[in-house]
């Protein structure tokens, strides 16, 4: 029917209504063939002739020529009614417009002009179609007319063709598909449709050329890494176009592709064969769209029918988060009509074989339902994929999902529609049925394609339908009316009899209809849920101010789930949790482990439920293991993340439920449990991510998770789909009620929203790009990632602090400025921010220039001393003086030259974490940085030192240049309460005093910040309290009237406490350590005592929680505190502590006298407070502080340590040594250290309470017994006994009994028992730096035996000699009264200990070189050298003998033995010992008489030793080179000896060997053209040599053994290789310099002296093995060659001198032959010396030996029988003028007995 024809029966609509005889009419029409019989049939069912009429005018609209036909079967009078009705064109034109407008509409929102592009006319045809038809409207646009309105919408757009000849393609050019708004609002289930017909309109493969074949295959593999890009350039360069690719074959591409790999070669064939198929089924490449290959597959883990889904929202469409489950079950109460409005659902899962089948069953089965929902006027929802399960109670479901193609579906369901409906209501089923939906169902399991479930919605409105009633047709069943019958939502036909009933009651229905649509919807009151979850999270506030331990739990991610990350979850990075337990197993891309570590470049500890679970694998196989990682995560500064089902890394694939619970659900408890237990009590907040329906394994851990968390947890889901599940299963199980799931569960809340909320929230200061200098003068990019990696490290970047956003804007910088330096003032360490804003902030010290001057020199490597690469620059300062502030300036004016950094902590990464920021980006030839150590541990440092030396070594073996001086610069700033009166010119001083000038400063700023105040704006200065003090020059009576001002404005009790306990612990820790805010929760916060605290909202009347006590101190309390950010993994993590140490302690002072507390009573009270009642991280921290204020000593002005902690010696010395001893058995009761245990010994030790001294030994030494330093205190215990008994006896003169020396020999014997063990652990410890102290104690300890048995024993004098040195006397001719046998074997036994300990004194003193670091600590010059001297004079005093004549009575064995006595005391023990005797005044004539008696020792052939011909061939080359005499030994037979001496020392078994045995068979026996005729050892047999020397060495000194490199000391040269002939080829070192004026030359520079040029024997060889070793090729006597190989002295990094002839000087070490000043110099140019530059430096003369110490033993025994002889004359009457000039001595002789036994015991003391 046309339009004018339409328009007139529709304006005489009820004029027909009322006119027509319905009957004729319809009859007439029939006849004429206008209406079916189904439209005879349908209009007569109606109640009335008017809804008959009406049915009839709703048909006739579609028929042909039908109005030209009713004018001839209605009556006259209609008739020309209907004739003179006027239509215009107006009316006309308007409703043909009104389908071109809808069609422009769509047109305009699909598409867009694009030059160049194209989209095929039939792709344009099928979206407008599917659109149309989605509005409701029939679609009946011709092509033409189509095409019109697409060139009239677009101007630019034309018709065209694309392709070959032989398939060419209709487009429309320059049009181009429009992109979806990528800001979506997250409901859009994205433009399929559009994709399609992209792909379909894109021109196949064949057809693309060049440009766009590459394109394809790069947006291909997008992201799936399969793909190697570079062969794109590869295609282009070949010209490789659609056609070429197609045919490729693997011939083709090994010709085209041959330096790529079969990898390659072959996912390219697979890819183009993806493409071709594709192209040929028209469906979409999985591989185009998100990559779904690198994820892990999630099990369906539930049992069918466990998980409860929800039904989409009716009339929405598929959101991004919408999907079903697999096996999950849906169910609704509603299968029949009651609320029209509430949607009827209907189940159905037939699935026909084929797609065309099942197509079409969903197409017809949607008519059926549709029409029943709309003659029962309900909404219903059809679900296609959904098996109906047997239930009573409800309609239940299973999701089971179907596979279906959708474009195929939609085109079914529209051709059913206009096929099942009658035409007149085909547009009205349109409107009434709502586009299909397809809900994905996760099923990654499934081997087929994607399952969904379809469903359709159908929303009958009263407005639309009215009163029809809906007929539906089909081939069997013919016209039909489906309604709802018996509470079954299947679709009944209706039967006459039920028709009839219909018809009469659809208008009360239609009626019923409208009512309902009218009644007002209920609108829920939209809960705030940002306050909300602002409320759980940080008390209602906007900012987070209190401290807070996130833990995240994860639930897996849907496969099908494209997140972007950044904008959803960047606030799982900024929140800094402590622990993240991700329920995924996968790590790679599109999760959230992938975004984190490598989209945010943040490092992470990985960790599975495996390494907590006790009974695993791997910690069965080591019991420790577990221990050692709760150990780590304690102290680690990286974030754990714990994969808690699988971890594909690992290959550990998830488990569904049960498994779960069997084989990792204890390994999780444990985790758990761990976590729950760091974590200050009621700090956490827990936080639930719920990412997708996947959460089976998250639900079983949630329960456990919400009993040790309780109220400290939230629940945040963007959808009530997602969480309903889960809660409603929590509920079930009794794990939450309804009033805290209400609480704490935030459902509806975007990702998106959640983020930036959070970042809001967290006040990260957001770290800037990273840039450092090049040795090159530029500078690089430190990517973030290398950055995290290097946690232990601050590194200063060059363009710290350069943030634009604040720098150009006036008012911000001004604000920031005014912060920082408030911050700084107040007490804050200055930041990065404080030295960006200059002299303003930070006032330069005096010091600086002295301090830059130092550290110049140290960076230019003239520190440099011989291979110690790593330089030190030291700074001392008194507490509070500013040294950290002065030390980071110097690394703020360095940057822009060297890498800088400031260790935070140090580990056993941080030598690598140095060198990496050393070499990163520049590893050529790259500048030291400076690393700042401040107030670091000196045992950490030493270990740091050491191995940054052993990397320093390894690295200059690697150098490809030549090699560098310096690998790094140590800045040590060390605090000091006592600073040292003599320091090195290398240090620097800080004190607590100000120069004018820096007064001047302060005074000035003082004037400004006071103007500021002023003029409101700034804060008064009064308050800044740190600056205050500095302005005052440190001024007492400042500090002490300011301390009483604010602290009397204090008056809640708590808060006096805690400044109590912080006043203390500043006080007394040498550290000044500030202590974590969480750890006083308990003292604070009284209720937290009771339980957990609640985070968040405990009800929902109460608005926010209540805030924590550090939000609400007192004024007067912030001002004398300081709010410090402090590390560790957490958000907002706070320490507090006082501002200045000296202001501590005086407020220490002050609360002391108010509170009436002595230091004991305060620690006492502090260490029994409410703070130590949980356990946890926090509290940890504070335990730490209070074991070093118990064991830390302060280092005195001379270097040696204080004998207790600050506070142990405070309490002694002003209350009472029990109370100390009370303090620290309190502290070890708590916390179990081993060391306080120590330090109670010690304590007891110097208040002579031998008993528990020697009870907390034994306990210290038990629960760490690989601690050397704890065996020494406990052999201390018996050497201090043995004193005590010593100085009681020198005092009081009194005679020890025969009983009383056994026990005095007993407590000797046990004590040196205890110091063997002592030697026997330090040897093996490689994590500690040496402990030698066993070896001097156990001689000490000896000596004291033996002094007291000279003095006081029945044993004295020359039998005490006797029996100590004479091997053959006998038992019984001793003759001392009650002596027993058993005492004589022990005394005989001394010598043997002592010498074992006096060699290894001297040989570590001697053969081994201190490192520089340890000098950096104890400033002491010749400090071993003096002890050692003394303990040798009276170790000799014993075991020496005193004259030179031997006995003629003794055997000639005894005889030697006699001369090796007397040997040892006049200096003979070893090489060290004779070259020493050259500096002694008597020292020649000593010299001439060891001489002597060796030549003595050596006629007699029998008796001779190796140590008689090491002696002797020692002071022969002394004599040499003192000049004594020259030649004093015939040089061959001294060759012959030194071989003599090494067979002897083969076939010995002594412990320790000679090393001088190996030097001498080296330095003598080393080929050279001046010993042609002299017999020399075979060459062939010195390589063997060489290596026993290394393995003698290794025995000798253990800590030196190749696999403790990092504790290793570098070995000294004595001897080098001389030009001359005999005793003048052997050149000792010091001989190179000239001793005798103190000058000393620096480093390498002593190599081109000329004197030294002349001395020196050149050798040549190939350096081989890069740089560390030469091959030396040696000639024999009679004319054979061999070669032979030596290390270098130091590694040679100059590679172009690698495997060439190099020239060098040979020294001889205590390790064995080196090579050094390896060159290509032969060093016989004249010009020689002109290429070097001669530094030399004076030193004072080194190790000045002191004069011989009298025998003080029998000095003492002379004056207490001086004084028993005086106290006799005193009884005397008569006495003689000499007598009583003998009484008058007595305060003399008592005052020199008080100075001998005060020397005596600084012996004893190491």
């Amino acid at each position: 029917m046309k339009t004018r024809e339409q328009l007139v029966l529709r304006k005489n609509h009820r004029f027909l209504i009322q006119n027509i005889d319905i009957k004729v009419v319809v009859e007439c029409l029939y006849e004429k063939q206008v209406l079916s019989l189904d439209d005879k049939e349908r209009i007569p069912v109606d109640a009335t002739n008017d809804d008959q009429v009406d049915k009839l005018l709703k048909i006739l609209p579609r028929k042909h020529n039908a109005y030209q036909i009713l004018l001839d079967c209605v009556d006259d009078h209609i008739r020309e009614k209907l004739q003179q009705c006027t239509i215009t064109e107006d009316e006309i034109r308007k409703e043909d417009q009104l389908l071109d407008d809808l069609v422009r509409g769509i047109l305009n929102d699909i598409f867009c002009c694009e030059e160049k592009a194209n989209v095929s006319v039939s792709a344009l045809e099928d979206e407008v179609r599917q659109q149309v038809i989605e509005y409701g409207r029939e679609y009946r646009l011709k092509q033409d007319h189509l095409q019109g309105l697409v060139l009239s919408t677009f101007d630019t757009v034309s018709l065209g063709r694309r392709g070959g000849r032989s398939k060419r393609t209709h487009v429309y050019k320059n049009l181009s598909w429009r992109q979806k708004d990528s800001e979506s609002d997250g409901n859009d289930s994205g433009d399929e449709d559009a994709h399609t017909s992209q792909v379909q309109s894109s021109p196949c493969i064949e057809e693309m050329d060049v440009d766009e074949i590459c394109d394809v295959l790069e947006k291909f593999d997008l992201g799936a890494d399969r793909f190697n890009r570079k062969i794109l350039t590869i295609f282009k360069n070949e010209k490789v176009d659609g056609k070429i690719f197609k045919c490729l074959d693997s011939d083709d591409t090994k010709e085209i592709l041959q330096e790529f790999s079969f990898r390659d070669r072959k996912n390219l064939l697979i890819i183009r064969d993806e493409l071709i198929e594709s192209e040929k089924t028209g469906k979409p490449v999985t591989s185009v769209n998100k990559q779904q290959k690198g994820k892990a597959k999630i099990k369906n883990t539930e049992p069918k029918g466990h998980f409860r889904e929800s039904f989409r929202k009716f009339e929405a469409p598929v959101g991004h988060l919408d999907n079903y489950r697999k096996s999950a079950v849906i169910r609704t109460s509603i299968t029949r009509p009651h609320n029209l409005i509430e949607p009827v659902h209907l189940f159905l899962n037939k699935t026909p074989k084929t797609p065309v089948e099942r197509v079409k069953w969903i197409a017809e089965e949607t008519v059926r339902f549709a029409s029943a929902c709309m003659n029962e006027r309900t909404n219903g929802t059809i679900h296609f994929g959904v098996e109906q399960k047997a239930n009573s109670e409800c309609l239940e479901g299973e999701i089971i999902g179907i596979d279906v193609e959708k474009d195929s579906c939609k085109r079914a369901i529209y051709q059913a529609i206009t096929s099942h409906f009658y035409e007149d209501q085909i547009e009205l089923a349109l409107n009434c049925i709502r586009p299909v939906e397809f809900i994905d169902v996760n099923n990654v399991d499934s081997s087929g394609g994607q399952l969904v479930v379809v469903e359709v919605d159908i929303v009958p409105n009263s407005t639309l339908l009215k009163d029809e009633a809906v007929y539906v047709k089909f081939d069997e069943e013919g016209m039909v009316i489906f309604r709802l019958l018996n509470d079954d939502p299947h679709p009944s036909s209706l039967t006459d009899e039920q028709i009839r009933q219909y018809m009469r009651s659809k208008k009360e229905l239609s009626i019923y209809r409208k009512q309902q649509e009218e009644i007002p919807k209920t609108v829920p009151i939209q809960e705030n849920l940002r306050q909300k979850f602002l409320n759980l999270f940080c008390g209602g506030c906007e900012t987070l101010t209190e401290e807070m331990y996130p833990i995240i739990f994860l639930s897996p991610l849907e496969c099908n789930t494209v997140h972007n990350f950044a904008e959803s979850f960047q606030f799982v990075n900024d929140i800094e949790p402590c622990v993240i337990f991700d329920f995924s197993s996968s790590s790679v891309v599109d999760g959230m482990y992938h975004f984190i570590e490598i989209e945010k470049e943040q490092v992470v500890k990985v960790l599975t439920t495996e390494n907590f679970d006790k009974n695993s694998d791997e910690n069965k196989e080591d019991h420790e293991r577990r221990n050692h990682l709760f150990d780590d995560l304690r102290t680690s500064a990286l974030r754990p993340w714990v994969f808690c089902n699988g971890y594909d890394v690992m290959e550990e694939q998830p488990m569904d439920v049960l498994e779960w619970k069997r084989n990792r659900s204890e390994g999780f408890k444990e985790a758990l449990r761990f976590y729950g237990d760091e974590v200050p009590s009621g700090r956490a907040m827990v936080i639930f991510l719920l990412l997708s329906k996947n959460y089976d394994v998250l639900l079983e851990a949630a329960e456990e998770v919400i009993l040790k968390f309780q109220d400290q947890w939230m629940l945040l889901s963007p959808s009530e789909d997602i969480a309903n599940s889960l809660i409603s299963e929590l509920l079930r199980r009794q794990s939450i009620d309804e009033k805290t799931m209400s609480e704490r569960c935030i459902v509806g809340l975007p990702w998106n929203h959640v983020n930036i909320m959070l970042q809001n929230l967290v006040s990260n200061n957001k770290r800037g790009s990273c840039e450092i200098a090049t040795s090159k003068g530029a500078f690089c990019y430190l990517r973030d990632k290398v950055r995290n990696e290097m946690c232990d490290l601050e590194i200063l970047s060059m363009n710290e602090c350069d943030d634009t956003e604040i720098t150009m804007d006036k008012q911000k910088l001004e604000k920031h400025s005014r912060e920082a330096q408030e911050s700084f003032f107040r007490g804050h360490e200055a930041t990065w921010w404080n030295y960006w804003f200059g002299s303003d902030h930070i006032l330069q010290r005096s010091q600086h220039s002295k301090l830059m001057n130092i550290l110049t020199e140290a960076l230019n490597g003239h520190q440099h001393d011989d291979d110690c690469r790593v330089a030190i620059v030291n700074l001392m300062h008194q507490p509070g003086a500013g040294g950290t502030t002065s030390a980071k300036q110097l690394l703020w004016d360095s940057r822009r030259m060297y890498r800088c950094c400031i260790v935070k902590q140090i580990t056993d990464q941080t030598c690598d974490q140095i060198a990496l920021l050393r070499n990163y980006d520049d590893p050529s030839n790259p500048k030291p940085p400076i690393v700042l150590l401040d107030n670091c541990d000196e045992e950490n440092v030493q270990n740091l030192y050491a191995s940054l030396e052993n990397r320093a070594r390894v690295a200059a073996r690697r150098s490809e240049t030549t090699p560098f001086s310096c690998f790094c610069v140590l800045l040590l700033c060390t605090r000091r309460t006592n600073l040292p009166k003599k320091i090195d010119d290398s240090v620097v001083l800080l004190k607590h005093e100000l120069e004018p000038r820096e007064l001047d400063w302060f005074n000035k700023k003082y004037e400004s910040l006071e103007q500021k105040y002023q003029n409101e704006n700034g804060v008064n200065p009064r308050l800044l309290i740190s600056f205050n003090i500095l302005k005052e020059n440190f001024n007492k009576e400042y500090i002490t009237r300011t301390v009483q001002q604010y602290v009397d404005s204090i008056g809640i009790q708590e808060e006096q406490f805690l400044l109590l306990y912080l006043a203390m612990m500043n006080s007394y820790d040498i550290d000044f350590q500030s202590i974590p805010i969480s750890a006083f929760d308990t003292m604070m916060s009284p209720e937290s005592n009771r339980g957990v605290i609640s985070f968040g909202l405990v009800s929902p009347q109460r608005q926010r929680s209540k805030r924590r006590w550090e939000s609400n101190m007192s004024q007067p309390l912030q001002v004398l505190l300081n709010r410090s950010s402090r590390g560790g993994l957490g958000t907002n993590l706070q320490a507090l502590s006082i501002i200045n140490k000296l202001f501590a302690r005086e407020i220490f002072k002050f609360l002391q006298k108010k509170l009436e507390k002595e230091t004991s009573d305060a620690m006492l009270f502090f260490l029994s407070s409410p703070v130590f009642i949980n356990q946890n991280r926090s509290v940890d921290q504070v335990k730490k502080i209070v074991k070093d204020i118990l064991k830390k000593r302060e280092q005195l002005e001379n270097g040696k340590k204080e004998t207790f902690s600050p506070m142990l010696l405070e309490i002694c010395s002003k209350e009472d040594p029990d109370k100390a001893a009370a303090v620290l058995l309190k502290g070890f009761n708590m916390t179990k250290d081993p060391m306080i245990a120590q330090q109670i010994a010690r304590l007891y030790m110097s208040f002579k309470n031998w008993e528990d001294a020697t009870k907390y030994s034994k306990i210290a030494t038990h629960l760490k017994p690989k601690n050397s330093y704890l065996w020494d205190t406990y052999g201390l215990v018996f050497k201090n006994q043995l004193q005590e008994k010593y100085e009681c006896c020198l005092q009081q003169g009194t005679e020890l009994s025969m009983n009383e020396t056994r026990e005095v020999i007993k407590l000797a014997n046990t004590g040196i028992g205890i110091f063997h063990k002592e030697q026997s652990v330090s040897e093996q410890e490689k994590h500690a730096s040496a402990n030698d102290a066993g070896y001097y104690n156990e001689v000490h300890l000896v000596i004291l035996l033996l002094d007291l048995l000279k003095v006081s024993s029945p044993i004295k004098g020359n039998k005490l000699h006797a029996i100590l040195v004479d091997k053959e006397l006998q038992y019984e001719k001793v003759g001392i009264p009650d002596f027993d046998r058993e005492t004589f074997e022990y005394l005989r036994t001394l010598r043997f200990h002592i010498d074992a300990a006096m060699r290894k004194i001297e040989d570590k003193t001697t053969q081994l070189k201190n490192s520089a670091v340890k000098n950096a600590y104890l400033i002491k010059s010749g400090f071993a050298y003096r002890t050692l001297t003394r303990l040798r004079e009276n170790v000799d005093s014993y075991f020496g003998e005193d004259t030179d004549e031997v006995p003629e009575h003794l055997s000639e064995k005894d005889k030697a033995d006699f001369r090796r006595r007397r040997i040892r005391k006049l200096g003979g023990r070893s090489l060290a010992n004779i070259l020493e005797l050259r500096r002694e005044q008597e020292g020649e004539q000593k010299l001439e008489l060891i001489f002597t008696h060796l030549q003595a020792i050596l006629k007699t052939e029998e008796n001779i030793e190796a140590f008689d011909i090491k002696s002797f061939i020692s002071v022969a080359i002394v004599l040499h080179i003192t000049k004594t005499r020259c030649n004093p030994y015939p040089f061959e037979d001294l060759v012959a000896l030194s071989r003599r001496l090494y067979i002897i020392q083969s076939d010995s078994a002594d412990e320790l060997p000679y090393l001088e045995v190996f030097l001498y068979l080296m330095m003598l026996h080393w080929p050279t053209e001046n010993r042609g005729q002299l017999q020399l050892y075979p060459i062939g047999k010195l390589p063997d040599a060489m290596q026993k020397w290394k393995t003698a060495f290794q025995k000798n000194h253990p800590r030196q053994m190749d696999g403790n490199q990092y504790r290793m000391k570098r070995e000294t040269t004595y001897f080098f290789l001389g030009k001359g002939q005999g005793y003048d080829e052997i050149v000792y070192y010091e001989e190179l310099h000239n001793s005798h004026t103190g000058r000393y030359y620096k480093g390498d520079t002593v190599w081109s002296q000329p004197q030294n040029i002349e001395r020196l024997k050149r050798l040549d060889g190939i350096l081989i093995k890069d740089g560390t070793e030469v091959s030396v090729e040696i000639k024999t006597a009679g004319g054979n060659k061999t070669q032979i190989v030596i290390p270098t002295g130091t590694h040679i990094g100059q590679r172009s001198l690698w495997q060439k002839r190099v020239y060098f000087y040979l020294g001889f070490t205590w390790l064995g032959p080196k090579a050094f000043d390896v060159t290509q110099d032969d060093r016989k140019s004249s010009d020689s010396e002109a290429r070097f530059h001669s530094k030399t430096r004076k030193t004072a003369s080194k190790n000045v030996p002191l004069q011989p110490e009298p025998d003080v033993a029998q000095q003492i025994l002379g004056i207490h029988k001086s004084l028993k002889n005086i106290e006799h004359l005193k009884g005397m009457n008569g006495r003689s003028e000499r007598e009583e000039n003998l009484i008058k001595r007595e305060p003399e002789l008592r005052k020199r007995l008080e100075f001998l036994i005060k020397s005596r015991q600084e012996l004893f003391q190491y």
